[in-house]
């Protein structure tokens, strides 16, 4: 099987294209895949509706503890520029959370490994990598 990966941020495992005739197992594999796929849109869903909506509708939960909330247009670029991406290649969600300057961040942490996409409250949008605390990779998009 091969893979696909965003930014080397997660990988995905990818159903390699094949010819042969449809057999029993083959239609097990597709409807186990679709399963799959049905519950990382699910997990993503979640992200969206108890996440990025409720931000959206809610900032002065932020205000109460000192954070700036993240605004509709950071909220956007989010979906637009990482959710969308990763739902697409049914990557399931890392944790997800605001920083305290109206930001968002996705994590994913993994033996040693570390990694963070930064939607920031300026529109930029920023990867890092750390391998056992030290810092391996970083870019910066506009």
């Amino acid at each position: 099987m091969s893979t696909a990966s965003v930014s080397g941020f997660m990988t995905a495992p990818v159903a390699p294209y094949s010819v042969a005739s449809e057999t029993s197992a083959t239609r097990l594999s597709d409807v186990s895949q679709e399963s799959a796929a049905a519950d990382v849109d699910e997990s993503w869903e979640k992200v969206l509706n108890e996440k990025f909506i409720d931000w959206g509708n809610h900032p002065e939960d932020f205000l109460d503890e000192g954070f700036i909330p993240p605004s509709h247009k950071t909220i956007s670029l989010a979906h637009e520029y990482v959710m969308k991406p990763f739902r697409k290649l049914h990557i399931p969600p890392p944790q997800v959370v605001p920083d305290t300057h109206g930001g968002i961040v996705f994590e994913r942490r993994d033996n040693g490994l570390f990694e963070s996409i930064r939607v920031r409250a300026d529109s930029h949008i920023e990867y890092c990598r750390f391998s056992n605390g030290k810092l391996v990779d970083r870019q910066m998009w506009r």
